[in-house]
């Protein structure tokens, strides 16, 4: 989102030139890569016609000087408006009282516009950004992976990506890893910081408090007698060096595989919610609050009409953290049994005790297990990418779930032709470029790549 501050004023005619921008149409079957499809919400059509000007009128409103956000985004907009005037947007376009929505096939240009009795008419050019992506390393020299950690921080004065332990597939599939690498987003170059860790694949990474440093969760041994989850609870400095060491109260962690791990910073708390867990819980739908001077505890959480309708157990499923509503979101994963979910839930922490709501029931474009996943904090949308609904074949496209109330939903656009879709890869947001990095995992073959999706 981009915006400057000004006054924009109708001229005698105004003449809106909407340029389409699409990523294509076809099937919107989940198994091939279908047109673009949104759920949920109708544009406002069209551009407008002319409003005689009246010079002495205060304007109906003030805009910003420049309006912009990209396909399928969100831009935080306070607009004061006179008394009866109201705000009116064009195709592709969604006014709310909180700011300016774009559907994720939005035109390349459209306009916002005020207008009432006993006050001027004003309008603003809005620019939609489309999707784009870029290819940064085809054949990384990080050796290809599974179920590992990864985030963006810096490392000796350089910016980039971090990505630790997993399954290797070398020499076989689930070859359990605990090395650390280092990409330079500037130099497009990578680093082992380390060979071996001390953690475990399946592990989950929050940021913390302070700068510099986080936690990870969890992880799995994986053998013939089938899954374990040790304790495991570590906090991870990095910088000009990286130090892991046992986190506060690590003894007392309970055990989770692939579950959800988000960093509260209102509050100044971890949260811990689903997941497996073979100590105690199996796989299961809690949610566990941690602290570094408490250690860990049970949150209440109840259903928002029957207090028992909570989600049922999960793990390798998708999660985000939106701040400005206070809500988290899960979406879809393997179950206890065999099935595959395709459900969307969000978690009301305002409330107390916290509130589970369903958004929307079992969605076969949303089925699947270990997609790719990663929250756009700008945009109000947890973005997805992949993940298999029977083990056999990976879903397609970019799904994406907005978080602005009164807008929650799914929407739906493909990936380029030459980005596979795949399971178990990985998905980040770098909110110094404004971009996602999304590689690795796994589909007919493995991979060790990495894009960027311009959001």
């Amino acid at each position: 989102m981009h915006i400057r501050t000004s006054r924009f004023v109708c001229k005698a005619s105004i003449i809106a030139v909407l340029f389409a921008f699409a990523f294509g149409c076809g099937d919107d079957d989940m198994l091939t890569d279908g047109g673009v499809s949104m759920d949920g919400g109708d544009p406002i059509d069209g551009g407008f016609d002319a409003a005689p000007l009246d010079a002495s009128l205060a304007p109906c409103a003030e805009f910003p000087e420049e309006i912009s956000l990209s396909q399928g985004g969100f831009a935080a907009m306070q607009i004061d408006l006179a008394e009866g005037a109201g705000v009116s947007a064009s195709e592709g376009l969604q006014w709310s009282p909180e700011g300016l929505l774009a559907n994720v096939d939005a035109p390349a240009s459209g306009e916002l516009r005020a207008e009432g009795e006993g006050c001027e008419t004003v309008s603003a050019p809005v620019e939609v950004r489309p999707l784009s992506w870029t290819t940064l390393d085809e054949e990384a020299e990080a050796p290809a992976r599974e179920y590992g950690a990864w985030w963006v921080g810096d490392y000796q004065s350089a910016r980039g990506l971090y990505l630790l332990s997993g399954f290797h597939y070398v020499p076989r599939q689930f070859t359990p890893a605990s090395d650390l690498w280092f990409y330079d987003l500037g130099e497009n170059t990578w680093t082992e910081i380390a060979e071996e860790t001390d953690v475990l694949p399946g592990l989950r990474y929050a940021p913390g408090p302070r700068e510099g440093e986080g936690l990870l969760l969890g992880g799995a041994t994986l053998d013939a007698s089938g899954l374990d989850t040790p304790r495991s609870l570590k906090r991870i400095r990095f910088g000009d060096e990286v130090l892991l060491e046992d986190a506060p109260h690590a003894e007392t962690t309970p055990g989770s595989y692939t579950g959800a791990l988000i960093y509260d910073a209102g509050r100044e708390r971890w949260l811990s919610i689903c997941g497996a867990d073979t100590i105690a819980l199996g796989i299961h739908c809690r949610v566990l609050e941690y602290t570094e001077s408490d250690g860990w505890r049970q949150l209440p959480a109840i259903g928002a009409e029957d207090e028992n309708d909570t989600p049922p157990g999960r793990m390798g499923f998708h999660y985000a953290f939106d701040a400005e509503s206070d809500r988290i979101v899960i979406a879809a994963g393997q179950s206890a049994g065999e099935a595959v979910l395709g459900d969307t839930w969000t978690l009301d922490l305002s409330q107390d005790p916290a509130v589970w709501t369903q958004w929307s029931g079992e969605e076969s474009r949303i089925r699947r297990r270990n997609g790719a996943y990663a929250w756009d904090p700008v945009g109000r949308r947890m973005i997805m990418i992949g993940g298999t609904p029977d083990g056999r074949v990976s879903a397609r496209g970019v799904s994406m779930f907005r978080m602005v109330e009164g807008h929650e939903g799914w929407m739906h656009t493909d990936l380029p032709d030459e980005i596979t879709s795949r399971t178990s890869g990985f998905l980040v947001y770098d909110e110094v470029e404004e971009q996602v990095l999304f590689g690795y995992g796994n589909s007919d073959r493995v991979y060790a790549d990495l894009h960027a999706l311009s959001l």
